[in-house]
């Protein structure tokens, strides 16, 4: 888990990477997550999409939305806006407007 969490922006965080990284297969990287309620896949996603979360709530966040979508580790801009929306119901666009709004 502490790995994931450190390279969470790491496009290439994936299954076989961790698995590689710590000798296990990945079934076995799978199998430890049976029972917390969440995936491998999901915690990825979670972590990224909440750190752009983060970064698009702080009106003094000068990144595009196409800059920050590479830093939390989504190769293309439009996928990473849409899981956005359905994560958060906003898009990034949005959500930085309306922080933008809020301190105006």
């Amino acid at each position: 888990m502490e790995f994931v969490k450190r390279n969470y922006g790491d496009p290439g965080l994936g299954v076989d990477l961790v698995s590689r990284v710590f000798s296990i297969s990945p079934r076995t990287l799978h199998t430890l997550f049976e029972g917390t309620g969440t995936s491998f896949a999901k915690l990825v996603r979670q972590l990224r999409l909440q750190h752009a979360f983060d970064v698009l709530s702080d009106p003094s966040c000068s990144l595009s939305v196409t800059e920050l979508a590479r830093i939390c580790g989504f190769y293309d801009p439009s996928s990473f806006s849409r899981a956005f929306r359905r994560h958060f119901d906003v898009s990034p666009l949005e959500l930085r407007r309306a922080r933008a709004a809020q301190t105006a």
